[in-house]
């Protein structure tokens, strides 16, 4: 890789995780700009101590390549920032992380590349996240001379780079929520039912845990469809009227229960182990089923 100085401007977990998996890898960070310096030194000083930590405009004004690494909100206000103060020097590569916002945020002139590089992982803390990285996919996407100059260096933490539409970015991220916090939400409501049923929270996730491992693994190794199982699946239609009754008192539940069973139907229709007319029946009860 051809030695570039690298900045980063932010403080948070993400700009933290990616700071410290750059140094762990050999690939040098030369500033860190952040809002708050004396308490961004105070942070990453130990960590980097050949590091500057300076302001934001300062670190971007010695980058080759500049990683933007803070809130959504906040890229295209620093960016802007940034080009007022003409501190985005010509040929500056600029890249931010977000799984939201498409590189566009980054373009406010033509004298640079722009990318976005997100890596498809969770950050709970920056131990957690930086042990994740070594296994992530980072899904990118921008400019070819951006993409050019990032890709080495995912390559180099990961291994793992696959480029993306930049006009389906924002459909992309739905697919990460979906797939992360909307299994969280849909886990916690799964142990909700069980609360409700008298099993401890604790001892429910413990229960549920090997069903949720090999219901991923089944995903993985069979795909959506044949990895169905359940009432729905075998259009046991009285199982499913015998749920909504039981949930009819928490409003909250059934109405996830009813749109996940919509959803199902369609995988279900798909797998064809439940015959048709069971199905229909199934979606006639769901549909029919009055949310309270």
């Amino acid at each position: 890789m051809a030695t570039r100085n690298i900045s980063l401007i932010g403080s948070g977990i993400v700009a933290s995780t990616l700071a410290s998996t750059f140094q762990d890898n050999g690939i040098t960070v030369s500033a860190i700009g952040a809002r708050n310096i004396e308490k961004a030194k105070n942070q990453f000083s130990s960590m980097m101590p050949a590091t500057a930590v300076t302001t934001i405009a300062d670190a971007a004004k010695q980058a080759d390549i500049l990683f933007i690494l803070v809130s959504d909100d906040a890229i295209s206000s620093i960016v802007e920032m940034l080009h007022q103060e003409n501190a985005i020097r010509p040929n500056t590569i600029l890249i931010h992380c977000s799984g939201a916002l498409s590189s566009s945020v980054l373009k406010r002139s033509s004298h640079y590349a722009v990318a976005s590089a997100h890596p498809l992982q969770t950050f709970p803390s920056v131990k957690q996240a930086k042990n994740s990285l070594k296994h992530c996919i980072w899904c990118c996407e921008g400019d070819t001379e951006a993409l050019n100059a990032v890709r080495p260096m995912i390559e180099t933490v990961s291994q793992q780079f696959l480029e993306i539409d930049s006009s389906a970015k924002t459909l992309y991220h739905c697919g990460a929520v979906f797939a992360s916090n909307y299994l969280v939400a849909l886990i916690d409501a799964a142990l909700e039912c069980n609360e409700f049923a008298g099993i401890d929270r604790h001892d429910a996730l413990t229960a549920l845990r090997p069903l949720i491992n090999a219901t991923l693994d089944n995903i993985q190794t069979r795909g959506t469809t044949e990895a169905l199982t359940g009432p729905i699946a075998r259009g046991d239609k009285e199982t499913i009227r015998h749920h909504l009754t039981s949930l009819d008192k928490q409003s909250a539940l059934l109405g996830i229960y009813k749109s996940l069973g919509e959803r199902t139907l369609r995988l279900a229709s798909n797998k064809g182990t439940a015959s048709p007319e069971n199905l229909m029946c199934i979606e006639q009860i769901l549909s029919e089923h009055p949310e309270n």
